[in-house]
Parts: structure tokens; C-alpha cells; sequence
């Protein structure tokens, strides 16, 4: 607190400063803290002994431009993150203007929490961003192909030189890269249609090893550099089939773009719950971007040297796609393995016989 004593209109002055909805100080300029309002020990989270015993440097971030709001004679104003009196950082605006009495010059701050802004600018700020990284991928994965098929096919009309097996040859490029482009947009959709709560599926009784055989099938393009996935095991489901091999897609073509050599399907009926776990041998996913992988845009392999960036879709799709069908998908690595586990509701449990 301060020893002046104000006159009546010093006195009116006092109480609408210490009734400012707002946090204000009244500093000297040597950093002496003369007097703090209410709403200062609300923001700081210090009563006034706590505050009696501070300098101005120790409230805020030791930064010059903190220093500058008690040196500059014009006033000044900032953005400073600074601890509460329980350690916790917040944003505040700080702004300055140097006033004169009776007893000599000060300066009066001003001190406004904006935390919760800057935590709203930072959010839009990674949605910006990952918006344009979004728009970079879609253009990137989605030109590749449509590259590859459009050339092919102007070879295949045009040049009248191609015969047997080259022709042949051409002929599985397109249709590899056309399901490369069909792949991505049926990602898209779901995406789209999951944001405005029109994704929907269309559950019967599946048999599981013929969906994931159609959709290792799909992938072939994909995993052209390694073996064919082996399948083993049998069960039946209570499942929409074309969104089970959507999702069986995405986790073969993950498993060939960044996993291990040998690359296996192991489907298994565990009373009320089918199991397709995709496993392959690879080094697998560090534990700390776990959670994130299921979250749209993200890639679990950002720095992989060998691939192109995928537009992040294809994992967050599929889980939104089995949680759909009142299933889960799950990632662990177990023995060496990166497992990726798609559990759906057995065909007993569905009540279908």
C-alpha cells in the first residue's frame, strides 16, 4: 500500500482503481511496487503481503520489454508469460503510462490475462498450419497417380507400338494408380461425412477372411516392393464389409509404406469380439506420438526418407470407421511387432445365426 493521502478526488480516484475490473499497479520507477487493485492479486494469485515483498522484476518475465514499462517515459505496452504465485503461467498484456503527483512521478500498468487468447491464437495457428501442410499432401498424393494415369493411358491409346507384355504392363499401372486415387478419396469422404455426422455404415454378417483377402488384394500396388501378406485364421463378423476393407487397406498399405519385411494378417474369434490384428516387424511407432496417430493429419512416420508424405487420414478414418460399427482399433508393440488390432462385434453377439 501507499502513504499518500489522497485528497477527495484523489480518494474517488482510489476506489475506481481498486474497483477496475482489470489488474493495476502503481509503480515507481526505481521498481517499487506502490500499490496493486484487487483484480492484480486475482491475475498474480498474490495477496498484499506477497506483493509488499516483491520488486517489479520479480513479477514479470525479466525480459527487457518488461523492464522497458517502468524506464520508458512514454508509455509502453507488451506481451509477457509470467508465473502466479502457484507457479502457473499465464499470458498478460501489460501497457504502461508514466503519471505525476504530489509525490513524484510513477507509472500505472495495466495488467490483462490473456491467456485463453493466446490459447485460441495458438490453436488456430496449428489448425492454419496444418490446414496448408492438408492442402500440400491431398495436391501431392492425389497428382502422383493421377500423373501416372493419364500418361499410361495416352501411351495406351496413342502409341500403337506397344504390344504383349508391355502393353500389359501399362495396362496394371493404371489400374494400380486409378485405385491409389479411389483409396485417398474414399479416406476424403469419410472424413467429410464424419465432420457434418453423416457417416454412416451398413453392418450384416461377414465373413472376415474373404474381406481381408479383397482388401490385401487392394494393396498390392502398394506393397509392391515386399511379399504378400499372409492371412491366417478365420472368424465371422457383425460388420458393414466395404468399411472393414477400407480400414484393412489403410493399416496393409501403412504396414507396407513404414513397417518390416514381413508383413501378416492374423484374424481370430474370441467369443463376442473378431480380431484382425495387421502385424509386421518393424522398428514401429515411438510411444510419445501413440495417441496422436489417431488424430486427423497426423503421421506417425513424419521423417520417413523413403516415402512421401501421406495426408494423415488413413488411421483417424478407420478407427472413426470401426468405433461406427461398435468395434475399436488399437495399436501395440509387442515381441518386436507393430500391431495394429481391429476388433468387431462376433455374428453371435449380433444375435444372427
Amino acid at each position: 500500500s501507499s502513504n499518500r493521502h489522497p485528497s477527495r478526488r484523489g480518494r474517488t480516484s482510489v476506489r475506481a482503481f481498486e474497483s477496475a475490473p482489470i489488474g493495476m499497479l502503481m509503480v515507481s520507477p526505481d521498481g517499487n511496487l506502490l500499490k496493486a487493485n484487487d483484480a492484480t492479486r486475482r491475475t498474480l494469485g498474490f495477496d498484499c503481503d506477497q506483493l509488499s515483498q516483491r520488486g517489479w522484476d520479480e513479477l514479470g518475465d525479466g525480459s527487457p520489454e518488461w523492464a522497458s514499462l517502468i524506464s520508458d517515459a512514454n508509455g509502453t505496452e507488451s506481451e509477457h508469460l509470467i508465473r502466479q504465485a502457484d507457479a502457473t503461467e499465464i499470458w498478460v498484456h501489460a501497457s504502461s503510462t508514466m503519471l505525476e503527483d504530489d509525490e513524484g512521478p510513477f507509472f500505472a500498468i495495466q495488467l490483462v490475462d490473456v491467456t485463453s487468447q493466446r490459447t485460441l491464437e495458438d490453436s488456430l495457428r496449428t489448425m492454419v498450419k496444418a490446414k496448408d501442410e492438408f492442402i500440400a499432401s491431398v495436391s501431392h498424393e492425389l497428382r502422383t497417380p493421377l500423373t501416372a494415369v493419364v500418361g499410361f493411358s495416352d501411351m495406351l491409346i496413342h502409341d500403337q507400338s506397344l504390344v504383349g507384355d508391355e502393353r500389359a504392363a501399362m495396362q496394371r499401372l493404371v489400374h494400380s494408380q486409378a485405385l491409389s486415387v479411389s483409396h485417398i478419396v474414399d479416406d476424403l469422404l469419410v472424413a467429410a461425412r464424419a465432420s457434418n455426422g453423416r457417416l454412416s455404415v451398413t453392418p450384416r454378417p461377414i465373413d472376415l477372411e474373404l474381406v481381408t483377402k479383397r482388401a490385401v488384394a487392394d494393396c498390392a500396388h502398394a506393397a509392391s516392393n515386399k511379399p504378400t501378406p499372409s492371412i491366417a485364421g478365420r472368424a465371422e463378423a457383425w460388420a458393414d464389409p466395404e468399411r472393414v476393407r477400407q480400414i484393412l487397406r489403410n493399416l496393409v498399405t501403412n504396414a507396407a509404406r513404414y513397417g518390416g519385411e514381413e508383413i501378416g494378417v492374423v484374424i481370430s474369434n474370441g467369443g463376442a469380439v473378431a480380431r484382425i490384428a495387421v502385424v509386421d516387424n518393424g522398428a514401429g511407432i515411438d510411444p510419445k506420438a501413440v495417441d496422436s496417430i489417431w488424430e486427423p493429419y497426423s503421421r506417425a512416420h513424419p521423417d520417413s526418407p523413403t516415402t512421401t508424405d501421406p495426408i494423415g487420414l488413413g488411421l483417424a478414418v478407420s478407427r472413426q470407421l470401426a468405433v461406427l460399427m461398435n468395434g475399436d482399433l488399437r495399436y501395440s508393440y509387442e515381441d518386436g511387432n507393430s500391431v495394429f488390432e481391429l476388433t468387431l462385434p462376433a455374428v453371435a453377439m449380433a444375435g444372427v445365426s
